[in-house]
């Protein structure tokens, strides 16, 4: 997927499945899940084992979908639609991961995996998948940083401008004016 663009993914299943959106990493977890079905992967793939990990490092031990939202399961039509506002990853300004355009997979399951709500195996199953794709209009990277202290600025200089306009007003020039003295109350005779 490529930023600036919006992706409309419409699938229409002939029974009912399960849709997935993984990045690359996700995908090779999906993969061991799938595998986990064959002798020697027991170790791996013990359900009980997960439930004893906490829910914050469970993405390190299982598959989730990007974005932690694009699961879709036991349907039978499904729409939705994503947008990448940049290129590369959260690290990839450290240096820690790749600025390339970001590669994700659409998974159409239709096996029972390791996902509580996904639909078990149906059989056989066709599917049709459209994929719409138009041009977003983005505001610049900027236009946050400008909306953000555009407030704490403006009440700092707003102040400012009051001062200074309520102060010229009064340093103005009196032509004709004569000065008058106001009377000092005085404590006694």
């Amino acid at each position: 997927l490529e930023p600036g663009y919006r992706y409309t993914f419409c699938i229409d299943f002939s029974t009912t499945g399960d849709v997935y959106l993984l990045t690359d990493s996700n995908l090779d977890m999906y993969t061991v899940d799938f595998y986990c079905d064959e002798d020697g992967w027991e170790l791996i793939c013990d359900a009980r084992g997960l439930d004893s990990v906490p829910v914050e490092y469970r993405d390190m031990f299982t598959w989730v979908p990007f974005r932690d939202a694009h699961a879709y399961e036991s349907v039978s039509y499904q729409e939705f639609s994503v947008a990448i506002d940049s290129s590369g990853s959260a690290w990839s300004f450290a240096g820690f991961g790749s600025s390339e355009g970001q590669v994700l997979h659409l998974v159409l399951d239709g096996w029972d995996n390791s996902r509580e709500g996904d639909h078990p195996a149906s059989g056989n199953m066709s599917v049709e998948v459209l994929i719409d794709v138009e041009e977003r209009f983005t505001l610049p990277k900027t236009a946050a940083y400008v909306l953000i202290g555009a407030l704490p600025l403006s009440c700092i200089i707003i102040p400012l401008i009051i001062h200074w306009k309520y102060h010229s007003s009064a340093l103005g020039a009196r032509d004709g004016e004569d000065l008058v003295e106001v009377p000092f109350l005085r404590d006694g005779p």
